[in-house]
């Protein structure tokens, strides 16, 4: 899968060098609970959540074929004053990179 311009540079600003690869072939690779490539909002999700951690970025790949909209929570959500608070819409591309 052709993985979009703005998650590649996302994953190059936030994910070590020596990582860019794997994190790249991790992410391309995605499926969801079907089988089915992840979507791009998920993948920006996965990569969000990660926090540019590339043992994160399994674990989020991982519950992608799980459930999908846990991957979505981690990467949209924060807990703010003790609610569930969406901060960022990754159905759009990351800006700012």
């Amino acid at each position: 899968m052709d993985i979009p311009s703005d998650i590649a540079c996302r994953i190059k600003t936030i994910f070590p060098a020596s990582e860019h690869s794997q994190a790249l072939a991790l992410v391309s690779t995605a499926t969801l609970h079907d089988g089915q490539l992840a979507n791009p909002q998920c993948l920006r999700c996965a990569v969000q959540a990660s926090k540019g951690s590339l043992q994160e970025l399994v674990y989020y790949i991982d519950l992608l074929k799980l459930d999908f909209r846990d991957v979505i929570v981690a990467g949209e959500y924060q807990l703010i004053d003790a609610r569930l608070t969406r901060v960022r819409d990754l159905t759009e591309p990351f800006t700012g990179i």
